[in-house]
């Protein structure tokens, strides 16, 4: 019987360097799987000479995946710089944000006929990133979160060398459910246990094909267009008594809702809602009412820059 002594140290999540936000802004994840993806694979529908399956498919090649962190204030009520750019970047839909992992690489050729390793430290960035949805939410007894969905698009790599993540000084603490307050036609949501809010875009990008003696080709998409921006919300509350059945949604547009309510320094409102019909059962314990919705927004209001959310 012996015992086997190692010297390696294991890299976590917790120990990894952190998420630089536009190449300078650090931010602390707790879930992160932005990467490049392609199907690739061995296809059977193309002639061969034999039972073998032999001729590769490659598929587009996409840079998509998404992110979770907590809300996190300093002594001076601000959040952390690169928390803002991405949420801002969320609910402005001509904004992008670059993301550097410096453990999650991509590749800038070809994936046919390149390397399949790689060879440089120039392709942990990913430049041009779009956030096509972002949801901040926020439950009893919990922190508050916030996801925020990733797509890429075609980047070159990087000629400059990586920065170096500096350590924060700043003492930050998270959000939790204290730190939010909700109202509904001027009334406070008292009786609320959870909350959610969310800005989605439509983005639609494309591929194209390139003529093989081209001076430059793709294989991943290198444009994008944003169909339409929604916002939608959710909101579970506890049924206390007979007169809450006035609350009840019965489906249908509210000109006059005020829903707002803050998240920490977040901020928002949202004056004209389209509400879904709610949902709510007769269980033994508590009575809980789920009721769902959207912005009913003038077409032009993305225009506007922070259109839903203050976030100084």
């Amino acid at each position: 019987m012996f015992t086997h002594l190692t010297r390696q140290v294991f890299l976590t999540g917790v120990l990894s360097p952190p998420i630089l936000v536009n190449g300078s802004d650090p931010i602390k994840t707790s879930e992160y799987n932005i990467q490049m993806n392609q199907e690739i694979d061995l296809n059977m529908f193309y002639m061969q000479g034999g039972p073998g399956a032999s001729v590769a498919n490659f598929k587009g090649k996409k840079i998509n995946g998404s992110m979770l962190f907590f809300l996190r204030i300093n002594q001076s009520n601000s959040l952390e710089t690169g928390v803002k750019d991405i949420i801002n970047s969320g609910q402005n839909y001509e904004s992008i944000i670059s993301l550097t992992t410096l453990l999650l690489p991509y590749n800038s050729n070809i994936t046919a006929e390149g390397n399949p390793y790689t060879t440089s430290t120039n392709n942990f960035v990913f430049d041009t990133c779009l956030v096509k949805s972002v949801t901040i939410s926020a439950k009893d007894n919990s922190d508050v979160e916030v996801r925020a969905e990733i797509l890429g698009q075609n980047d070159g790599e990087n000629i400059t060398p990586l920065p170096d993540p500096q350590d924060g000084y700043s003492l930050y603490r998270k959000l939790n459910w204290y730190d939010c307050q909700f109202y509904n036609n001027g009334s406070q949501l008292e009786t609320l246990k959870e909350f959610e809010l969310k800005i989605e875009k439509d983005i639609d990008q494309k591929y194209f094909l390139f003529p093989y003696n081209a001076p430059t080709r793709y294989d991943r998409p290198y444009s994008s267009g944003v169909k339409s921006v929604t916002v939608s919300f959710k909101y579970v509350e506890q049924v206390t008594n007979i007169f809450d059945v006035f609350s009840y949604s019965l489906g249908g547009y509210d000109m006059s809702a005020g829903l707002s309510g803050n998240f920490g320094p977040i901020s928002f409102t949202i004056p004209d809602v389209l509400l879904r019909i709610s949902t709510q059962s007769l269980p033994s314990g508590q009575i809980l009412r789920t009721t769902e919705g959207f912005y009913q927004m003038n077409p032009l209001t993305p225009d506007t820059n922070n259109f839903l959310l203050n976030v100084p």
